[in-house]
Parts: structure tokens; sequence; C-alpha cells
């Protein structure tokens, strides 16, 4: 098992936002989103501080992240040194995961980024399961009353925020201070999964030096501002050139990021132009058919 242990200073209303969103997400659960086995309260006393409240979840034990594998860190444990091509699969089931989140359980992750996608040998398929966890800064629609775009927690995320949101969520946009709605949310969310794909293409291709190498290729420096993440210095609606100019390159050296190419362009292109999480997971069953030689590339 693993324990994931909230800060000390996390609210009790947090911890239990977090836990009533776990507790909607498994019901009736989804193979790529973590399995919640336990949340547990603690006391802790010290002379200092006298007794206070510790709050955390217990969830089973993952072999790492995805972002652990992009810095290579995880290559020579066995399972996945064996089956990391069987990743190539999961693109379908995360996108899948989403679309349940968002169609199923109203509700928006706002946090999708390598280290919040764990992996796990999922011996039943021989080949790894890719889940999304932790739901710290989930939205439910159906409950919530008044939106909290969040405080340290979501610089965390705004490596991997769309480039709307994080310029509303930061104050870069002062027209723009009315909190995101659901559909502006959950395209968010989107262009969040795009942008870890990315990575994961480049890796499944070229490995974690290949991903180190994407991180070169798309820095930008302006003044005395350098930046290798897909938002900062973009033109405040999609991704930066630079990005797509990599996914160009990747597709002469791979058949399966040529399949992938357009799809993720979508994704992080414009708010109005991106699909929903309906059409990414239609768009990776028809690559899977494409790939079995059961239909044609159809995708425009």
């Amino acid at each position: 098992m693993a324990i994931k242990r909230l800060k000390s200073e996390t609210a009790v209303a947090a911890f239990l936002q977090e836990y009533k969103s776990l507790l909607k997400v498994s019901s009736p659960g989804h193979p790529n989103i973590i399995q919640t086995i336990a949340a547990e309260v603690r006391e802790d006393t010290n002379a200092k501080h006298g007794s206070i409240q510790r709050f955390g979840f217990i969830f089973p034990l993952a072999l790492g992240n995805l972002k652990e594998l992009f810095r290579g860190s995880l290559e020579t444990i066995a399972p996945i040194e064996a089956k990391v091509d069987s990743l190539w699969g999961e693109f379908e089931g995360l996108a899948s995961a989403v679309e349940y989140l968002h169609k199923h359980c109203r509700m928006v992750h706002r946090d999708i980024k390598p280290s919040n996608i764990l992996v796990y040998d999922d011996l039943s398929l021989s080949g790894l399961k890719a889940k999304i966890t932790d739901f710290g800064l989930a939205i439910d629609f159906e409950h919530v009353k008044v939106f909290n775009p969040g405080t340290k927690e979501l610089q965390s995320a705004v490596d991997y925020d769309a480039p709307e949101l994080r310029r509303r969520l930061q104050g870069e946009d002062s027209g723009q201070r009315k909190p995101p709605t659901e559909k502006e949310s959950s395209s968010g969310d989107i262009w969040k999964l795009g942008a870890v794909w990315v990575e994961l293409v480049t890796y499944l291709i070229l490995g974690s030096h290949g991903v180190s190498d994407f991180r070169k290729f798309i820095t930008v420096t302006e003044g005395n501002l350098k930046s290798d993440t897909l938002t900062r210095f973009d033109d405040g609606v999609r991704v930066k050139p630079e990005v797509l100019e990599w996914l160009k390159s990747l597709s002469t050296r791979s058949p399966r990021a040529t399949e992938m190419e357009l799809l993720l362009k979508k994704m992080l292109d414009n708010a109005d132009s991106r699909p929903d999480a309906s059409e990414v997971v239609a768009r990776m069953r028809l690559v899977s058919a494409v790939k079995s030689g059961l239909g044609t590339h159809a995708y425009t």
C-alpha cells in the first residue's frame, strides 16, 4: 500500500472535499482511475504545537508515476523494462477515464500531469496500467457552491494548464476574472491530457533522453526568463509553436506518432476547437481499429 499524507496545514474542509471526490469516482469506478483503500485521520502531539490533526489516504502501491518514468528513474524496474510498450494501449483508457469524470461524475480533475498518473503492473493483462490519481483540486459541479481556484497547490499544476485558464487564474487577463464554467474547465482537462500525451508519445518513441530533448527543444527565453513548459510564452490561446514542430518531427519517426499527431494538435488548440473527452475516446478507438486492420483513417 501507499499512503498519501496531506500537508500539515491542510484544512479539514480540503481533506473532506478530496475524500468526497474519491468516493464519487469509486462508484462504479474506472480501471484507469486510482482505487482508494481507506482515508486516515490521526492526532500528532508535540511540545511546540500541541495536538495537530493530520490527514491521509491509502492506495494500492504503484511502480511509480509518469514523471519518474519520463526522467528515466523507473526504467530498470523489471515489469516496466519488459512491458513499457504496453503503455501504447493506455491512451484510450486514460481518455475514457477523463470521459468518465466529465460525463458520469460531472467532475473535472484540474490537475492532470505526469506525477498524477501512476503506473501499475497489470498481471491480468500482462502489461502496464496507467491510473489517474490526486483529486485534491477536483471540482464536483453537482454540489459546488463557491468556485475556489486553489492556492499553492494550483501553482504545481500550472505547467500543464491550458493557456486561457492559466491567464485567468493567474490574473494575467484582467477582463476574464470570472471562474471557468464547467465546459471551460472540462476543456482545460483535455488540454492537460494532451500535454501529458505529447511527453508520453515522446518517451515511448525516444525514451527518457527524448523527453529531455523535447524540453530543451521547446525552451523559450524572453529577457531574464526561461521556460521549458508547454504554455509559458505562448499566445494565450494555444500551445506554443515549438511543441507543434516537435510533434511534426515525431511523426516522421513513427507511424504511431503520425496517427496521433492531428488529435494532439486539436487537444492543444484554442478552447473552441478542442474535442471533448468523448471525441478523444472515439479517436483513440479509431486508431486502435486502424492498427488492427479493422478501419481506415478518417479523423479530420
